[in-house]
């Protein structure tokens, strides 16, 4: 005679969510369970709790040693793009729960990637020469810099999301009927920065052009002495090149695909995370908030730990030959 197992609810609710990837809402349905219970256990699931175990000094202890716990993350870092929870349980022996409670814990989370250039000798040397030259004398010339860049931003990329809600109850939001893409231009020294500019056009030669006309006197200001000039390798850079010589622009040459280098880079990472705090529904709000956060972000007291941290970034360049650094 055979002999029936029950399966109790937390480990169905962990099988469809984990390995069924279904939603908390039809979850709740299939076990007749009080949907908030059930979007409970999702949230306790997400920062890796385990909601089969008994309250602490009851339980059982974690099932993996220290040991496994290492050789997880390290074939996980080895080689991200092919560690899934799937593979590595296969690998392992494990449960997929396991192994995701795991990653969750070590502050691991499961994203897309993003695909880079891959660097060849001769770039990796210009970036070492770039490097030393950026760090010779103490490093006055990142002093005495202004590091430029363009990034875009569109409405639909940072409007939020997510918010509390009661159960059974859905917020709407109203958007624009058609999404809005703005581009941003500026310029940052350890001294303070140039206004932002914001357009919406494609960056041409002849606009890239109008655009440095409008702020040389901004950076002017900041040197009257004067000062050196970084941006990357852009064709609408290179159109301007004779008219920076004209207007006394002395140009230090960003080696390519180097973002990594370019200081600009990680405030435009903070810029977007301000801007999408606020939550602006329009094209009018966006401008607002892109224009008042940047002001707040481009103090000569908000800049200083982006230019003290570059002697470090170059040294590392350095030190790894060229290599790409996470920035």
């Amino acid at each position: 005679m055979s002999q029936k197992f029950e399966i109790d609810d937390k480990t169905r609710f962990l099988v469809l969510y984990l390995d069924a990837e279904m939603k908390p809402s039809r979850i709740s349905r299939i076990l007749n369970r009080p949907e908030r219970t059930v979007r409970d256990w999702a949230e306790k699931t997400e920062e890796g709790k385990d909601i089969r175990e008994v309250q602490k000094g009851r339980g059982r202890q974690s099932k993996l040693s220290k040991i496994e716990q290492k050789r997880i993350l390290r074939q996980t870092k080895q080689t991200p793009q092919k560690a899934t929870t799937r593979r590595l349980a296969a690998k392992n022996d494990l449960g997929k729960s396991t192994i995701h409670r795991l990653l969750i814990q070590k502050g691991l989370k499961y994203k897309g990637l993003k695909f880079v250039q891959e660097l060849t000798s001769k770039q990796k040397s210009e970036r070492i020469d770039y490097c030393l030259e950026m760090t010779e004398g103490d490093g006055q010339k990142i002093y005495q810099t202004f590091y430029s860049d363009e990034m875009g931003i569109r409405l639909s990329d940072i409007g939020k999301t997510k918010a509390w809600q009661e159960p059974g109850k859905k917020i709407e939001m109203e958007i624009e009927y058609e999404d809005v893409k703005l581009n941003c231009w500026a310029a940052i020294s350890f001294r303070g920065a140039t206004t932002l500019e914001i357009f919406k056009e494609n960056l041409k030669g002849i606009t890239y052009q109008n655009i440095l006309g409008r702020h040389i006197q901004e950076m002017n200001n900041l040197y009257p002495t004067g000062f050196f000039f970084i941006h990357d390798n852009h064709q609408s850079h290179t159109y301007a090149h004779d008219y920076m010589k004209n207007m006394n622009l002395e140009r230090i040459k960003l080696p390519s695909y180097s973002p990594d280098l370019n200081v600009i880079e990680n405030l435009w990472f903070t810029l977007k995370d301000s801007v999408a705090r606020e939550a602006p529904h329009s094209e009018a709000a966006l401008r607002r908030s892109l224009h008042n956060n940047w002001e707040i972000l481009t103090t000569p007291q908000n800049l200083r730990p982006y230019f003290e941290s570059l002697h470090t970034r170059y040294f590392e360049c350095i030190e790894e030959e060229g290599r790409r650094l996470p920035y």
